[in-house]
């Protein structure tokens, strides 16, 4: 994206078209630099040229931005790729069974995917799958470890529940059926 040189060279070229001073590049190049990170530099330098080419006035970081984007040759951000087993997110399920306090709990959570855009989203609080899997199976207290697939991205209730829990919520299903909550508003007597 926008380099700090190329960001650097368009200041400098604003400032002397403008009447800025070499101070103002200075103070200017970390905040330019930020609000054009997703810019490719051939764009920036273009916006630039006819900015300087066609305004009286000095732009403003969100105006010279809104003129890049606006113009239909730019260059479109690269749009990185899915794969099935995230189906196309960057994300998989997992769900690990394991011992605590004496009974099987199941807990779910998701990590970053094998694929291009998983491995963009790859930070230190999003984890890789595939590593959360290996650490899970090696722990000594995990009694089942259930991921997403290709031939299907999304866990099943049986696999995001254990049986304990499964039966407890069929057993909140049956009490609230029981109940007749419903009444009709504004019924006459």
């Amino acid at each position: 994206m926008a380099s700090i040189p190329v960001v650097r060279r368009c200041l400098q070229a604003l400032a002397q078209n403008y009447g800025k001073s070499d101070q103002w590049v200075d103070s200017s190049l970390k905040l330019w630099s930020r609000g054009l990170a997703s810019v490719h530099d051939k764009d920036l330098i273009r916006g630039v040229e006819e900015w300087c080419g066609k305004e009286a006035r000095m732009a403003n970081l969100a105006r010279l931005k809104a003129l890049i984007e606006a113009n239909p040759l730019r260059m479109k951000p690269d749009e990185l790729a899915g794969c099935p087993a995230c189906n196309g997110t960057g994300l998989r399920e997992l769900a690990r069974w394991h011992q605590k306090n004496g009974r099987v709990r199941a807990d779910t959570f998701v990590a970053a995917c094998d694929c291009p855009k998983g491995r963009s989203l790859t930070s230190a609080t999003i984890l890789n799958w595939s590593e959360v899997v290996d650490a899970w199976r090696a722990n000594p207290w995990t009694e089942a470890v259930f991921h997403s697939t290709p031939e299907r991205y999304h866990l099943t209730t049986q696999e995001r529940n254990t049986p304990e829990e499964l039966a407890a919520l069929e057993e909140r299903v049956k009490e609230r059926s029981k109940v007749s909550g419903w009444s009709r508003v504004g019924a006459k007597r």
